[in-house]
């Protein structure tokens, strides 16, 4: 089983699946190699994650905290920031659609950059989310 902040990014690319111009077109890796045929498409994973204890009983039960990061990226000829901001609502619509279960997911930030690729422009847009959950400290893989 994997450990539970990369549950938390699987659950999060499934909710995305189909939801946006993306399509299926989601991966659960930052180093996911991007061709020009496969865009738009999503990039998630897990930023930085703090534990902290909430209980004094042993094992501790942990509360995590992870900043996760949707990296959306498009090729677009013109009206690339409308394409960025496309896809952002409709991951923010995917991802408020259901409570996840054993997850508080809320959205904390978004950016958007932009690099040119001869006519057309790359755009990528970040959806940053904060996601917490609790495990116990000596199960890493199970949320709670």
């Amino acid at each position: 089983m994997a450990l539970a902040a990369a549950q938390a990014v699987g659950a999060i690319a499934e909710r995305l699946k189909g939801q946006t111009p993306a399509g299926q077109r989601v991966y659960t890796s930052r180093a996911w190699p991007l061709g020009e045929a496969d865009l738009p498409a999503w990039r998630i994973y897990a930023q930085d994650e703090t534990l902290e204890p909430i209980a004094r009983n042993w094992p501790p039960r942990m509360q995590h905290t992870v900043t996760v990061e949707l990296q959306g990226v498009v090729r677009q000829v013109s009206e690339l920031d409308d394409a960025l901001n496309d896809l952002a609502a409709a991951a923010l619509s995917a991802i408020y659609s259901a409570r996840f279960p054993k997850l508080a997911v809320h959205a904390s930030r978004i950016t958007r950059e932009m690099s040119q690729d001869g006519e057309a422009a790359i755009g990528v847009v970040t959806v940053e989310l904060t996601v917490q959950f609790e495990t116990q400290a000596n199960q890493p893989e199970t949320i709670l």
